[in-house]
Formats: structure tokens, sequence, C-alpha cells
């Protein structure tokens, strides 16, 4: 697309976002930035402001979560305004930092000579120093660099300052003073923006309505800050608004949708502009106002001539020696909404050129038919010649009358000459193939993800009155399923009499998705593409490539521990998922025995969650390019303690107080997720309520003793009330003295202590003793099986040294 408008003499321009950097999962993990030869760059938290809002607390909003909190460690934030510091919509790059400049400058230069943009718009100019700008602009040498810097003249002029008036700036300040008059049937001249300004003016680019402002419901059907539903009642106003910045100096935006609804009027007010030669720093003479800003007239003095232009009431008049170019007459409610642009040139004007964009075609009896245009010059005919043999076309080579046809690959050379002025050379290339004895194919490396490929296929046509249409050809969306081929690609081969066809791929409807899918192609010969993703919005899109792909080496994925038992009642079982072999790899996992496929949300690198109850986890490792490390793997955790609903009754807990404990303490709690973190609330077990009586640490002393369990033991028991249906308890001692481990209740349980671990453990049978469990002496402990993992009885990972209860390969253990 950029090759076409650089063909048509078109620059283009990027929107540089230098303001805040995107992440990918998470808050604060960033994806590597390959600039090819310029550099390829790994961000992490040191690129980042300290003072940004990675570093702040954000447990009170629920936009963000605080797992990346403190880990921004760059400079301070040398932004102006609401963007320095605690600008909370994303990160702030540090660009105080040396490799966060060296980053940007190998970006723009990736920009400009791989990509082939020609110039930046700075987003949200004001979020970094204005140096940096000079900086990065001396780096890139663009042809054009201008900052969106949202305020008023002083804050722009400082801005532009900073960066050693080395960038250009929306002129904000004549959208105020100007532009927004005219949609109040005012015309007031140049304004008191850059573009007003004799000096600043060279620094202007000017604009009537823009992205940000425009369909912003507000207020009226207005344009210019004020919502804009294009009514027809706005035209006029609309249009004199564009003549004004299009006959002043400064560089003139034309925002898309004004281009796209009234073009014919526009492309006469640049042809006026290009013919007179007006140009940012155009001279401003003869300004004549009506009373009450019912009309305006100024001469603009350009490098071909001068341009009059008229609005309002000032419309009507004829000017000796002047062609008017621009007009349209419109009043509404009374108010004149006129326009005219005058031009009287003194030198020829050269037209631009355009051409058929480059093309292939297969049939030679047909060839391709070519047509050229000539338009903006200062005759209405321009002369256009051209060549076919690729030399330099003059103004003694063929004269272009009527569309070419070509039969073979030919080069094709243009140009246009208005009097004495003549066009730069386009240049533009037809090849001939032979055609295909078959149809065209379209071959895909699925993402490894993705169960299913899908394709759908539509060719593109125009009704009777020339409104684009598209004929589905493959069903409807998300079309037909095909399957991999034995060479490993998912192909398509289309019908032979398709020369061309418009195609996309997805993952169809796996999982109730739709949204899956490449962008929108097309193929007039054989294509094979991989698939790539970009972390912008989650936006896809692909690659082409051509041939196929080489697989890349095989990377693994480990689930620790293996399969087996654990036994817990709250604390759960750990299980780490890590890829080995690979980098930037992402997990795909499942715990309910699903297949982790789509559905699945991707982590990256290594994954690390909890298990409370027997849990199948099923899990595999993809890249990004869609290669698998190796198949699904599946282990099986069992929890050997029954999890129970919380019961409808009353529940009734018992312990066995340790004998050296002089007393027994019962502390009870809720806990209550809010956001990422839990929340313990105290609960009185006396008024039965949180915060009550004897809520505090450590709670109620208990002296309820009952001897009817199943043993001699003294056993203290506790009976909920009828509300409380699961709670958490901790039994101690007293202040500062020996506690249990917080316990989770939801029905009726036995605990006794056990002073090898310093834990409450369960006691099934609620006779007053712990389970038997087999012994092993230090010596038979240490000739455990390092390869085999060992647990607590909280499920918590520990090695030979760890005295208590232990679990390996589902057996416990004693270890002394």
């Amino acid at each position: 697309m950029i090759q076409s408008f650089h063909n048509s003499g078109t620059k283009v321009i990027a929107d540089i976002v230098a303001n805040h950097a995107e992440a990918m999962a998470s808050w604060c993990d960033f994806p590597q930035l390959n600039f090819g030869e310029y550099g390829v760059f790994q961000p992490d938290g040191s690129w980042i402001c300290k003072d940004d809002e990675m570093n702040r607390d954000w447990t009170n909003y629920d936009s963000l979560a605080n797992e990346c909190w403190g880990t921004a460690s760059g400079a301070y934030d040398d932004g102006f305004g609401e963007d320095h510091g605690f600008y909370k919509d994303a990160r702030d790059w540090s660009h105080s930092e040396v490799k966060v400049q060296e980053m940007f400058k190998a970006y723009l230069l990736w920009m400009k000579n791989v990509i082939g943009y020609d110039g930046w718009r700075y987003d949200k100019g004001d979020g970094y120093h204005n140096w940096h700008m000079d900086n990065y602009n001396r780096a890139s040498n663009p042809d054009i660099a201008f900052m969106e810097y949202w305020s008023g003249n002083n804050e722009i002029q400082n801005g532009i300052k900073a960066a050693n008036m080395n960038v250009m700036a929306l002129d904000f300040q004549t959208v105020y003073s100007a532009i927004n008059p005219i949609a109040g049937w005012n015309f007031v001249g140049r304004g008191e923006g850059l573009m007003g300004n004799d000096y600043w003016k060279k620094y202007a680019v000017t604009w009537v309505d823009n992205h940000d402002k425009f369909m912003r419901p507000d207020n009226n059907d207005e344009f210019a800050g004020r919502g804009n539903s294009m009514t027809p009642a706005l035209k006029g106003r609309l249009l004199c608004a564009n003549a004004l910045i299009l006959s002043m100096p400064g560089i003139p935006c034309i925002f898309y949708t004004h281009w796209y609804q009234y073009k014919d009027y526009l492309k006469d007010m640049i042809r006026a502009r290009k013919l007179a030669g007006v140009h940012n720093e155009s001279t401003v003479e003869h300004e004549y106002f009506d009373e009450g800003g019912k009309g305006y007239q100024a001469t603009i003095v350009g490098k071909n001539g001068y341009l009059i232009l008229c609005l309002g009431t000032k419309t009507g008049s004829s000017f000796d020696g002047y062609t008017k170019i621009a007009s349209n007459y419109s009043t509404y409610d009374g108010h004149n909404e006129s326009y005219e642009m005058w031009v009287q040139w003194n030198n020829d004007v050269a037209p631009g050129m355009m051409a058929t964009a480059d093309a292939t075609f297969d049939n030679k009896e047909k060839g391709i038919r070519v047509g050229v245009k000539a338009v903006g010059g200062s005759s209405d005919s321009p002369v256009i010649y051209y060549t076919t043999d690729g030399t330099e076309p003059t103004t003694q080579s063929s004269v272009y009358t009527d569309s070419l046809t070509f039969y073979e690959t030919t080069t094709l050379k243009v140009m246009a000459v208005c009097g004495t002025a003549q066009s730069k050379v386009q240049t533009y290339t037809y090849t001939y193939r032979e055609p295909l004895k078959r149809g065209i194919q379209v071959h895909f490396q699925k993402p490894e993800p993705w169960e299913k490929v899908y394709f759908y296929a539509w060719l593109p046509g125009t009704d009777a009155e020339g409104n684009a249409t598209s004929e589905n050809i493959m069903g409807a969306y998300p079309g037909q399923r095909i399957y991999q081929d034995k060479d490993g690609w998912y192909s398509y081969e289309f019908d032979l009499s398709m020369d061309s066809v418009n195609f996309c791929i997805s993952s169809g409807d796996d999982c109730g998705k739709l949204n899956v899918r490449s962008n929108d192609l097309v193929a007039d010969y054989d294509v094979y593409y991989g698939w790539e993703e970009q972390y912008e919005e989650e936006s896809r899109y692909e690659k082409k490539l051509d041939g196929p792909i080489e697989l890349n080496p095989a990377f693994d994925l480990v689930i620790s521990p293996e399969s087996g038992n654990f036994r817990s009642l709250a604390g759960g079982q750990t299980v780490t998922l890590t890829v080995v072999g690979k980098e930037g790899a992402q997990i795909y996992y499942s715990t309910d025995g699903s297949d982790p496929a789509l559905c699945a949300e991707p982590k990256t690198d290594n994954v690390s969650f909890t298990v409370n109850q027997t849990t199948t986890v099923r899990a595999f490792a993809a890249y990004i390019d869609g290669v698998t490390g190796k198949e699904v793997k599946t282990n099986e955790y069992t929890n050997t303690y029954t999890y129970k609903a919380p019961q409808d009754g009353p529940i009734t807990v018992n312990f066995v107080k340790p004998y050296n404990w002089e007393d027994l303490y019962l502390y009870a709690f809720t806990r209550v997720k809010k956001g990422t973190k839990y929340v313990d609330t105290p609960y009185s077990l006396v008024d039965n309520k949180p915060n009550g009586k004897s809520s505090k640490w450590p709670g109620m002393k208990w002296t309820t003793v009952s001897n009817s369990i199943q043993s001699d033991s003294t056993w203290y028991t506790w009976t909920m009330s009828n509300n409380i249906h699961e709670i958490y308890v901790i039994f101690t001692e007293g202040n500062n003295k020996p506690q249990t481990q917080d316990i989770y209740l939801a029905e009726n349980t036995c605990f006794v202590w056990n002073p090898d671990c310093g834990k409450a453990v369960v006691d099934e049978d609620c006779d007053g003793v712990a389970n038997t469990l087999p012994y092993l002496t230090e010596n038979e402990a240490y000739s455990l099986d390092p390869d085999q993992p060992m647990y607590n009885i909280l499920g918590m990972p520990v090695d030979e040294h760890y005295r208590g209860i232990v679990i390996q390969n589902g057996h416990k253990f004693l270890l002394l």
C-alpha cells in the first residue's frame, strides 16, 4: 500500500506513540522488539519511569492488578502536564534512559527504511520532554515531523522550542479561534493560532476535524469540537472551514471523512492552492472583514502567484487577471455560507501523475488494460508522454490519448507537461506469467492452539449503481473446513475459472468463538501463509511466505510434581508448568480435564497455581509461530481428604488440647476475595457477627469440654451458629504462644495437634489419635530418591532436611 502511494507521488506519515509502552498478558511483560539490522530490544521495568503508575498501589482500582507494583526503575518522567508521572492509561517509557533512546531511533529507522514511511506524527507530544523529538528526528531524518500537543499557543510554542525548533505541531489554537467560529457562522480570518502568527505559521499543521473530535456526542450537530453528524446543513460551513486552511500558510490536513463526502469540492481547493504555490510560510495580505463576522477576504502570496479567498458576504465579486478555481454558494438559516478561491499564477504548475498500479496477468490474449491520468496542474488538459522500452519519456515520446493494453511484461514510464512545467517521471511494471494449469492454491500453517481451520472466500464486484458487492463462494462465514495435507499444510485449491479470489482464514466456531481469524486476503496465484501475532489490541495478521517453512526445534513442557496423592483441607497442592528449550513460549492448560486448546488463555514461560480438590491437569506449550513443543501432557492429583460442600446445619469443631498448653483459645474469621487480594474479617462466636465480642486476637477462651467422642481423650468442642456454613479458625494457646495454621471449616471436623510439624492434623476417626504413620529413621530418610519430590501435609515441597510428616509418591512418612 505504501508503495502504491509512493508511485502516485504521495508521502506516508506514521503515527508514533512514543509516550507509553505496550505489554502482553500482564502490566509488565513486554514483548521483544525486533527491528532487524537496526537492533533487537527486550524492555523490562527498568525501561519505565519510576514515578509511573506501574509503581502505584492499585488496590482500590478495578483497571489494574498489583502484580507489577514497584517494578518500574527507570528515570523520572520528564513530560509535561497531566501525563507527568501518574498517567494511568499505560506504562510511560523512560526516555531519559539511553537504551530507550536507542530503541526509538532503531524503530524510526526501521519504519522509514524498511516499512517505507516518510514522516512522523508524534502522539501525545506532552508525555515526554520534547528534546527527545529533536533527538529522534535527527537520527531518522523524516520528511516531516509534527506533534499532537493538545493545548493553547504558549504551551505549543514552548513545546516546539523544547524540541530545538525541529518539529511542527497540530495547530489547536487555530481550531479554537478560527475554525470553531465558522461552525457558528462567524468568519474571523486566520485566528490567533500558529497559522495567524507571521513567525510561527511555518510550524502550523492546520485542520478542521480529526478522529479525536469527530462524532463526539457532546452537543449540537456541529463540527470542530461539538460532534459531527455530517448533516446537509453543515456542508456550507464545513467547506468554508476547509477553504480557509487550504488557502492559508501552514500545512493543511484534510479529514478523510470530509474527503470521502466532499471530494470534488476539496479537489478544486487543493488545485487552487497548488496553482498559486501557497506554502507554510506564505504571506497573507489585504485582509477585509464584514461587520459581525459575516464575511472575510484575503490575498495569499504563493511561489507561483496569488490566491484570493472570499468567505460569506465577501463572495460574488470578480478579480481581473484571476481565474476562479473553487467555489460553492449556499445559505442556511439566513447565513451566507459561500466561498470562492481565485488564483492568478505566473508560473506553470506541473500536475501529479497516476496510473494503474503494478500488476500481474496471465491471459495473453486478453492482456492487461492500463489507464493513466494527470491531475492538479495549471492546465485542464496537460499532455501526457510515455515509453514502454525502459527509457525516460520526453516531449518527443508517444503521447497518451487513451488506455493502453499490454500483452507481455512491460515497464511503463509516464510524465506530463503543463506549458513549461513538467511532472516527475513515474514508473510502473506489468508482469505476464504463464497461466496455472489448475486453480489457485492457498497453503496455511495453522497456530497450534487451533483445532480446526476454515476458509471463507468471496468474489468482489459492483451492482448496476456502482455499489460494491460480494459473492460468497464457500457459503456463510466461517466457510468450509479444510484439512491438513501430506506435507503438513492446510491447503485449498480454488476453481480454475477464478483468476483472483478474496478470502480469510479462521479457527471456525471452536469454543463458541468466531473472532480468531486472519485479515481479508487476496490471491491471484499460489500463496503460502504462516501465522504471526501482534500484541496491539490482540490484532492478528498473516505473514506471506515464499514456500513451506522449516519447523523449529522441539521444546518441552514440564509439569511438576508428577501425578500423585496429596492431603489438604485448605492449603492445596502447588502445580508448576515450565517450558524447557525455548524462551517466550506460551502455555495452554486446563484443570477440568478438557482439551486445553483455543478456550484456554495462554500464559508465558512459567505457570504456577494451586489445586485444592482432586484435579486433572492437561497442558501443552506453543510458540507464537504455531510450533508446539510436544503432545498434550496429563497429570492427575488426588486429594485424599474428601471435600464437601458447606453443610446446611451447624458446624461442630473438635480439638484435643496439647498436653503442654495451659489454655486454649479459638479465633475465628471470614475470608473474602476483593480484586486480587483476600481480606480477612474477625468473627465473634459469642454474638455471631463480624468484629463482635471476643473477636479480637487471640479470640475466645475455650472452656467447653466434652468426653462424648470415641476415646477417652479430652476434647474441646464448639458448635457454630446455624447461620455459619463455612468459616476459618485458628487454635492457639494465647498471645505470642503456639498456634495452628489457618483452618477452613465447612463440615464437622476433628483435629489433633502434631508437635513434629507444629500443625493441626485432621483426625478422620475422631478417636483422638492421628492416622498411624510408618516411620523412617534418619539414615533411611537420607536414602530417599532425590529425583522424587516430597511434600509436607499442606502440599508444600520440602527436602530431606525437613522434620515432620511428608508425602512421597502418595505415601505418608514421618521424618525424625
